[in-house]
């Protein structure tokens, strides 16, 4: 994902409209954000993580607390983000909850978090939960896994590092798009299985007819050496064992 244009208002410390256009970077894909502390540096990382998921890069920071304080009671809260994925252009807006002052009368009324998503086709997808699944499936990760190997906000990269191996393999699996490695695998190991299968059953019926062998070349060996009465009983006794072996 690459972004193209941030725009906040009244967001964090910013009581007006502010607008980043990362496009004057002229594709340097590395960066700095500088600036002393509050200044706002952690601010842009949280407009795009809310942008993208509607929360903030860090745990400290509730979503109903990202209006700015120094806005003043006409200015509304909200996040736009324009980015790029795999040379196609979206557009991700969306809205806190937050209180506006009555157009008639004192007092304020509370407006609901509200968001939208422009797709490269035009289409808009609205609801807050709608464009959050919808941003899930695109990127192929959640607001956890983003935080952990995108974003690098507040050294946060640690806790993939520190997660557990099973974890690990889960995000990097959404990452790198490795299902299809993964399905492979399991066709594999069940011909493995399949093929392990068949080899022992096709030894057991080896044994088996080697033991056939050996009892045929030990009756020929036997009635070579009897009479014709004893030949036919010999025959009468082989059949009747050959029998009893299948009723068995």
């Amino acid at each position: 994902m690459r972004p193209i244009k941030l725009t906040i208002s009244a967001f964090g410390p910013y009581a007006s409209k502010q607008v980043i256009d990362f496009e004057e970077l002229k594709g340097r894909n590395i960066f700095v954000i500088s600036g002393k502390t509050g200044a706002g540096k952690t601010t842009i990382f949280d407009a795009i993580s809310y942008a993208l998921y509607g929360e903030a890069s860090g745990e400290s920071r509730e979503t109903d607390s990202l209006r700015s304080h120094f806005a003043d009671d006409n200015t509304e809260t909200y996040v736009e983000l324009e980015f790029e994925l795999r040379g196609e252009k979206y557009t991700v807006n969306r809205v806190p909850k937050q209180k506006k002052k009555k157009a008639r009368g004192e007092g304020y009324t509370e407006k609901s978090a509200d968001a939208t998503l422009t797709l490269p086709d035009g289409k808009v997808i609205t609801k807050v939960k709608n464009v959050t699944d919808k941003i899930i499936e695109i990127l192929g990760i959640t607001r956890e896994q983003f935080k952990q190997i995108v974003m690098l906000a507040q050294g946060e990269f640690k806790k993939l590092l520190l997660a557990d191996s099973v974890e690990r393999e889960g995000i990097f699996r959404k990452i790198f798009n490795t299902y299809d490695f993964e399905k492979i695998q399991a066709e594999l190991k069940d011909k493995a299985a399949n093929l392990s299968k068949n080899r022992t059953k096709s030894k057991h019926e080896m044994e088996i007819n080697l033991k056939n062998i050996k009892k045929t070349s030990q009756y020929k060996r036997r009635v070579f050496n009897k009479g014709n009465s004893e030949i036919i009983k010999e025959i009468d006794n082989f059949y009747l064992e050959k029998q009893l072996a299948k009723s068995k």
